[in-house]
């Protein structure tokens, strides 16, 4: 319970200042440090979930994305959770998510186009299925 005073915002500032250095594998183990479920900014967990990403750590990166979302909905947020279910190949949640991110950004049909083309490369559908 300590980690919740001074000792956790600056848990948290070393994980960003370990981001901005590329130091993933560092920032992994911060993340471990802290207990997710006690987090209360949105901020603080999309910094937790970054350095799950970059260290290739998708499942995890995934759920605190998830709670993310839940605290504050963001289209940046929706991408890195389709990008990490992309990456452990769970198509079903990819499609969720795309449909969420349609939901939310109905005029940005560039990325739409993009995560739509990754999807279906994903499910292995044929070359002329996949820009259509």
């Amino acid at each position: 319970m300590a980690l919740f005073g001074f000792g956790y915002k600056r848990k948290i500032e070393q994980l960003k200042q370990l981001l901005d250095a590329q130091n993933y594998e560092a920032a992994a183990l911060l993340a471990d440090d802290i207990p997710v479920q006690k987090v209360k900014t949105a901020y603080e967990l999309n910094l937790i979930g970054k350095a799950y990403k970059c260290n290739e750590d998708f499942l995890h990166a995934k759920n605190v994305f998830g709670r993310s979302y839940e605290m504050r909905c963001s289209r940046t947020v929706l991408l890195d959770i389709m990008d990490c279910c992309l990456e452990i190949n769970d198509l079903d949640s990819a499609e969720k998510y795309f449909d969420e991110y349609h939901r939310v950004a109905p005029d940005d049909r560039v990325t739409q186009y993009v995560y739509r083309y990754r999807i279906e490369k994903k499910k292995k559908r044929e070359r002329h299925l996949l820009i259509s």
